[in-house]
């Protein structure tokens, strides 16, 4: 589908809802990309700090496989 498509179909979608509703979901994505955007400068910042076994110190929950023991 492409983005365009996905656009109309999200327009689509919020036909009908109230201005509340529609400034909830509007203030739940900023809040959300602002808060991506601080992880991934916190993850960067500290990206050099290792364990002792030599692995990232500071990582994002279930996005990286599993460690080993």
């Amino acid at each position: 589908m492409s983005k365009d498509k996905c656009k109309e179909a999200v327009g689509l979608s919020e036909i009908g809802l109230g201005l509340e509703e529609l400034i909830r979901r509007g203030a739940r994505r900023v809040i959300q990309e602002a808060i991506e955007v601080e992880l991934a400068e916190l993850l960067e910042q500290f990206s050099n700090v290792k364990t002792l076994s030599g692995q990232r110190a500071v990582v994002r929950n279930g996005y990286l496989p599993e460690r080993g023991c």
